[in-house]
């Protein structure tokens, strides 16, 4: 299961749907949540080759100016994708006032 999720892990940050696609939140959080589940910290264990720092960047790539988040590279804009990213920050320790500049106010104006 670890090399079948690590193999979705996208180059440039994220997981696709699959191998070679592209990233997207809705692919990226149920993969992390499994890693987290069945992997375990080291060489082999599949938490430790999230890499981070990717994720990051390419968090900080579909941050809108409203606080909102794209779902991927060119996709739409709503509140799942901003869950989904909210819960992968926090499990990989990524939150940061940079990253969640504006969302608060973002997820207070979906409320109808």
């Amino acid at each position: 299961a670890i090399k079948t999720i690590l193999a979705r892990q996208h180059r440039d940050g994220g997981f696709g749907g699959g191998p070679g696609q592209f990233p997207h939140l809705l692919a990226t959080y149920p993969s992390v949540c499994a890693l987290a589940i069945v992997g375990s910290p080291g060489p082999d264990g599949g938490w430790d080759q999230i890499d981070r720092q990717k994720m990051y960047r390419w968090f900080m790539s579909l941050k809108q100016p409203d606080g909102s988040f794209l779902v991927s590279r060119n996709g739409e804009v709503d509140v799942r994708g901003t869950y989904c990213l909210l819960a992968v920050a926090t499990l990989l320790d990524l939150i940061t006032p940079e990253l969640v500049e504006g969302t608060y106010d973002f997820l207070r104006s979906c409320q109808t």
